[in-house]
């Protein structure tokens, strides 16, 4: 077994997964091999997701799992990220199978920890205060053929919602500097990217924290003319940003997709306070309906959370009714995670876990509904698709994505015939729908 053979592992969100990224150009750059069996592997690295409390259980149950393989090779086995930022010496403690720990900001000295840890021959653990923002400087590993990437644009959070962790686990918001970001998407470019998926906490805070002047919109001014990047998606805006200088660009910018993350979490202004949203249901409304109005066939994403404490049958009701009458494009909905060191994790008002499962039931049924019925007016429409390779689901189908469909969390375009080109947006015309999918050839 080859010392500097790594099997890795990401866990999480797509923030996370850039981490993981950046930590294996790392490795890489110092002689490391990726492999992926990890019977074969020296060194297992886990990057770890601590948000809620199914992603930390998946996290530990993950490390636990590869823990075992100690017992038949595996010499070096390293924990990062959220879990570790977020539990400290306590998971230490837990998981005596480690060698080394690393927490969020810590990553970049990676190198530096392994030989430390090495020398000492001992657990060595590092989560330092969270302040680190990388750099295009810091190399990056992507997978080959792939052609869409995330963009990382900013660090951390300062919004302070009630039920989020995140500010404790990632630092304050911090914007990265706006010619660097641009630089990493022509690094990326270069790289056979051709869709940049902008990512942060918020994505609409960006440049809010330096004194350059810079926000989203003029970095959205520079990235449009970075060639070669044929699609630009904007995930993660907090509600309150939209502005309509924002709106403009999306809706005048042709690299822009038509395609706008707006979690709002809750539509009850009694609930949208307690969870220290900063907007009320009108102003929600407002924000959707000048969207809807400015550009009419921008495709809409939300996310929700239900049994959010005080979350009364009538406030579950409201919900319900919006999400049937505000008709997004896609929908994530989360049971609300009691999650300690959050102001609503001692809130009164808690609601029974049965009484969360009930309504994150009903919540899905209601916008499966509507996405079945979305999808069904492509049928005989012709859709731009970015091709992504062999689908996961038969080796006879080739799939991909449409401008209203995000990598990792919407649904598939999947191709049966044509003169399919992987790697590029040719023209799909969409001959079934499904609930969440579609299947159609390329013409």
């Amino acid at each position: 077994m080859k010392k500097k053979n790594i099997f890795f592992v990401s866990l999480g969100c797509s923030k996370n997964l850039v981490d993981s990224e950046l930590m294996l150009g790392l490795l890489k750059d110092d002689g490391y091999t990726v492999t992926d069996d990890p019977e074969k592997a020296y060194m297992v690295v886990i990057n770890t997701c601590g948000f809620i409390a199914d992603a930390k259980d998946e996290s530990i149950n993950t490390i636990l799992e590869y823990a075992q393989l100690k017992e038949s090779g595996l010499k070096k086995l390293i924990v990062a990220g959220c879990m570790v930022q977020r539990y400290k010496e306590k998971f230490v403690k837990l998981l005596p199978e480690v060698d080394l720990f690393i927490g969020t900001s810590d990553y970049p000295k990676i190198i530096e920890y392994i030989k430390e840890q090495e020398a000492a021959n001992a657990t060595v653990y590092h989560a330092s205060k969270p302040e680190f923002t990388h750099t295009s400087d810091i190399p990056r590993i992507l997978f080959p053929g792939q052609r869409s990437a995330y963009l990382k644009i900013a660090e951390g959070c300062r919004n302070h919602c009630t039920y989020c962790i995140i500010p404790k686990l990632r630092g304050s918001f911090r914007s990265r500097q706006e010619d660097d970001v641009v630089k990493s998407a022509k690094h990326l470019v270069k790289n056979g990217i051709v869709e940049l998926n902008l990512i942060a906490q918020d994505v609409g805070s960006y440049g809010s924290d330096l004194t350059s002047g810079y926000d989203l919109v003029s970095l959205l001014k520079k990235l449009v003319k970075v060639r070669g990047a044929k699609w630009l998606r904007l995930l993660y805006m907090h509600p309150k940003h939209v502005t309509d200088e924002m709106i403009a660009i999306i809706k005048n910018e042709k690299k822009i997709l038509k395609y706008i993350d707006l979690p709002i979490q809750h539509i009850s202004s009694k609930i949208l306070k307690r969870m220290n949203r900063h907007q009320s249901e009108k102003q929600v409304r407002g924000v959707i309906d000048k969207i809807r109005k400015e550009i009419p066939d921008a495709a809409l994403r939300t996310s929700l959370i239900v049994g959010f404490p005080g979350e009364t049958q009538d406030d579950f009701n409201r919900l319900l009714g919006f999400v049937k009458e505000a008709r997004f494009d896609n929908l994530g909905v989360f049971a609300y995670s009691k999650e300690e060191g959050t102001k609503a994790y001692g809130m009164d008002g808690q609601i029974h876990h049965n009484t969360k499962k009930a309504r994150l039931r009903r919540i899905l049924e209601a916008q499966a509904v509507i996405s079945r019925e979305k999808n069904e007016q492509y049928v005989g429409r012709t859709l731009p698709v970015l091709v992504e390779g062999e689908s996961e689901e038969s080796e006879l189908l080739i799939q991909g994505r449409t401008y209203f469909q995000a990598p990792d969390i919407d649904g598939r375009v999947y191709i049966t015939d044509g003169d399919i080109k992987v790697g590029t947006i040719q023209n799909v015309e969409i001959e079934e729908a499904h609930t969440y999918d579609l299947v159609g050839r390329v013409v």
